[in-house]
């Protein structure tokens, strides 16, 4: 079965589709570099992140990102910090009732490449082979991360998006396991929460893939980039430990530290590798170490978050609440257009399906560029692009807010005449 189709409640795409996805993603971007060329945005909420670290952090961690240095060593371990591995174990075994340790953990030069290592490793990619199965990737994602598994590295790859139903954006249940199953996985990508969503895979169906994995040997591979802000704190359990998972994730987005490139790979360690096997010696020279600047910063990030995580303050809580006002004010006005955003459950993005406008989501876009404002269209997510699907990031000034939503209502009235 080629193309596009549908497998029980999921939407089927093979490589060749997964691939004009990704067409649609650039356009999206060849277009809104031309606008912001000339002079035309005047406010963006299509970022997916926090515009600056100062949006976020408190002062005397922004000192550190501006001059501290840390014990570590100009180079270090290839796979990283030996300390910031170390605090991050201790922070998901907390979460988690984990065991990990440092030797579980692999920084990398951000979570896309910690995907992509990651990839390699699972699909066995040596001289040019790879072992037989498929990459099944489970979406709505963002569909360019896989851009160069496909085209390059020939990886085959299909895409089953959870788009059907507006009431299930998540697989749940025995029909979409047994969908993940039929296609002959030998490693199964699922972002956590999803995105554009926001919405959480049910901790139930992760723990019965799991078990499937380690009984038929392929492996499970979470994407936790967008796991932050949420409604209610992701706890897996002990499980999460098993040899069949890798989990990526990044302080990009979390931590507004996108300019750092601090990623990391948790895995069982034969899948860690040393300096010429597994994900580490598949980085070579592109060395997962940190700026120093930035090891010390993320340190005392995660020093304040395992004391949150045994019951302290959060250090970033009024931050969050900050940000609570944001969403709120977004979604009022998006309720105000008759549009009515899908329930969050994570990250700092409100995805909503704009039913009332004549034409897909990149004509939408363009729209609202003309009239000086970027929200990002989810068609290279694995949205349908009709009736569009747009993607609104919250974390931004509330004037900044209120312009993007002024030229979204003003599209939505053009349109409807």
């Amino acid at each position: 079965m080629g193309g596009v189709g549908i497998a029980g409640r999921f939407v089927r795409k093979d490589s060749r589709s997964i691939l004009r996805a990704v067409d649609a993603f650039c356009k999206y971007h060849e277009l809104l570099h031309g606008f912001v060329a000339r002079g035309a945005i005047k406010s963006s909420l299509d970022r997916g992140a926090f515009v600056r670290p100062q949006d976020l952090l408190p002062e005397d961690i922004l000192q550190l990102l501006g001059g501290g240095r840390s014990e570590s060593h100009a180079y270090g371990s290839e796979c990283g910090d030996l300390q910031l591995r170390g605090k991050i174990a201790e922070l998901e075994n907390i979460r988690h009732a984990a065991r990990y340790s440092a030797e579980n953990v692999a920084i990398m030069p951000g979570a896309w490449a910690a995907l992509e290592f990651a990839l390699q490793e699972a699909m066995a990619l040596r001289s040019g082979r790879c072992a037989r199965g498929n990459v099944v990737v489970v979406g709505p994602t963002l569909y360019q991360m896989f851009h160069y598994p496909i085209a390059s590295l020939g990886f085959p790859t299909i895409a089953l998006d959870c788009v059907r139903d507006s009431k299930q954006r998540v697989p749940r249940g025995e029909e979409c396991l047994q969908a993940i199953l039929g296609e002959n996985p030998r490693a199964v990508v699922l972002t956590n929460p999803n995105n554009p969503d926001g919405k959480y895979i049910p901790t139930s169906f992760l723990r019965r893939l799991v078990r499937e994995a380690e009984h038929a040997g392929f492996f499970v591979i979470l994407d936790e980039l967008q796991n932050f802000f949420a409604k209610r704190p992701l706890r897996y359990g002990s499980w999460i430990n098993s040899p069949n998972v890798i989990r990526v994730d990044s302080a990009s987005k979390r931590y507004a530290l996108a300019e750092h490139r601090v990623g990391w790979v948790i895995a069982d360690e034969s899948l860690i590798g040393d300096r010429t096997r597994g994900i580490t010696g598949r980085m070579s020279g592109i060395m997962g170490n940190a700026p120093r600047a930035a090891n010390t910063a993320l340190l005392e990030i995660l020093d304040r978050e395992v004391s949150a995580a045994r019951g302290g303050r959060d250090f970033l809580r009024e931050k969050w609440l900050e940000l609570s006002h944001k969403e709120a004010l977004v979604n009022s006005r998006l309720r105000e257009m008759t549009v009515e955003p899908i329930a969050r459950e994570g990250c700092i993005n409100a995805a909503v399906v704009v039913p009332n406008f004549r034409g897909g989501d990149l004509k939408l876009a363009v729209e609202l560029m003309r009239r000086g404002t970027l929200i990002m269209p989810c068609s290279g997510y694995g949205c349908a692009p009709s009736p569009p699907t747009l993607r609104v990031t919250f974390a931004e000034r509330d004037e900044k807010i209120t312009h993007a939503m002024d030229c979204l209502e003003r599209a939505l009235n053009a349109s409807t005449r």
